[in-house]
């Protein structure tokens, strides 16, 4: 048999209770502590400085970008310096 249905929820109730209190935050993750950050998709951002205070995982993520793409490049550099000098040596 099934189960009792209370007339007084209607189908938007049912959808809005079933949504969990939680949002997604910038890295991805889930949880209570994403529902209180500063900042949503309609935030404007005006500056770097801004940027680290509305945003601070953003930005964290941010500067690792740019390091690591830093880091990439220092080591192709390196790599064809190794190789111009090999062919220097023969």
């Amino acid at each position: 048999m099934s189960t009792p249905v209370d007339p007084s929820l209607t189908s938007s109730d049912t959808q809005a209770a079933a949504k969990p209190d939680t949002q997604v935050s910038a890295t991805g993750t889930t949880n209570q502590a994403a529902a209180a950050q500063s900042y949503d998709v309609n935030t404007q951002i005006k500056s770097l400085e801004d940027l680290k205070a509305k945003a601070p995982e953003v930005w964290k993520k941010i500067l690792e970008g740019i390091a690591t793409t830093i880091i990439g490049r220092m080591r192709d550099a390196e790599a064809r310096r190794r190789q111009i000098a090999r062919d220097n040596q023969k």
